[in-house]
C-alpha cells in the first residue's frame, strides 16, 4: 500500500478479491461451475427438489447436467438460485456480483451490458435479480441491535420550480428509511417505510430480529417503546 493510500480519508483499503483474480477464477464457464458446485454441495451433489444424493450425471448435459433418480427431475447448479433459468454462461453471474459488491450506489444495467458483453435485456434481468437476492432477509439478528431513521430526498431550494412540492419544511416530501443493525455482526436491514410514526416501529424492528433480542434506538429516534421487543436501558 502506498503512503498516499495510508493517509487517505476513510477506509482506504478493504481486503477482498481483486478484479484480475475474479476474471482468472470465473472467466471460464467450466471453472465457474466447478466453484459453484463445490460451494453449494460440499458433501456431494444433491437434488434441490428432494435433497436426494442419488444423482446421475448426464454426459451430453442436455437438457440439464444432472438428474435425480428419486424424483426423475433434471437440475443444474443454478436451479433454485437468483438466476435459475438464465441461459447466460456461469462465468457472467459471478462477475456481475463482483461489479455490484464494491459500489455504494449500485451498477446500471447498461454498465453490466458493456462490461459483460451481453444483451441489454439480459443485463436488466440480471441486475434486477441481484438486487432482489440482496433484499431477502437472512437469518434473524440475535442482538443486541440498534434502530434509526433517516429521510431521503433533495432540498426544496435545489429543485426546479415544476418539481417543488411546497409541502413545508423538514421531512415534508421526503421518503422515510428505517434501519436495524445487529451489533455483533454489523448486518443490517434498511427498507423503505410509509412513515416513522410509533405504530410503524414494532413490526419493522421485530421482522429481522430474534424474539429474545434486545433492541434500542441509535439515538432518540424511536418514538416510545416497541411492544413485543425487549429494550435495553
Amino acid at each position: 500500500m502506498t503512503p498516499a493510500a495510508r493517509k487517505a480519508p476513510g477506509k482506504s483499503y478493504r481486503k477482498g478479491i481483486s478484479l484480475i483474480d475474479a476474471v482468472q477464477q470465473f472467466g471460464a464457464a467450466e471453472a465457474a461451475e466447478a466453484w459453484f458446485v463445490a460451494r453449494r454441495w460440499p458433501e456431494g451433489i444433491r437434488c434441490p427438489y428432494w435433497e436426494s444424493d442419488s444423482v446421475a450425471v448426464i454426459v451430453n448435459r442436455k437438457p440439464m447436467p444432472y438428474r435425480c433418480r428419486a424424483c426423475r427431475q433434471g437440475f443444474a447448479v443454478k436451479t433454485g438460485t437468483a438466476l435459475p433459468s438464465s441461459k447466460l454462461s456461469l462465468s457472467k453471474g459471478p462477475l456481475a456480483f463482483y461489479l455490484y459488491s464494491p459500489t455504494r450506489k449500485g451498477v446500471s444495467s447498461m454498465k453490466l451490458r458493456r462490461a459483460l458483453g451481453i444483451a441489454p435485456k439480459s443485463a436488466w434481468y440480471m441486475a434486477r435479480r441481484i438486487r432482489e437476492s440482496w433484499n431477502a432477509v437472512a437469518d434473524q439478528f440475535a442482538g443486541p441491535g440498534e434502530a434509526d431513521e433517516t429521510y431521503i430526498g433533495g432540498k426544496e431550494g435545489n429543485k426546479h420550480a415544476n418539481k417543488k412540492l411546497r409541502a413545508g419544511r423538514g421531512t415534508a416530501g421526503k421518503t422515510a428509511v428505517v434501519g436495524v443493525q445487529d451489533r455483533a455482526t454489523n448486518r443490517g436491514n434498511v427498507p423503505v417505510v410509509e412513515g416513522t410514526a410509533a405504530p410503524t416501529w414494532p413490526g419493522f424492528v421485530a421482522a429481522p430480529t430474534d424474539a429474545a433480542a434486545t433492541a434500542r434506538p441509535a439515538a432518540a429516534a424511536v418514538p416510545g417503546d416497541c411492544p413485543g421487543q425487549p429494550r435495553a436501558g
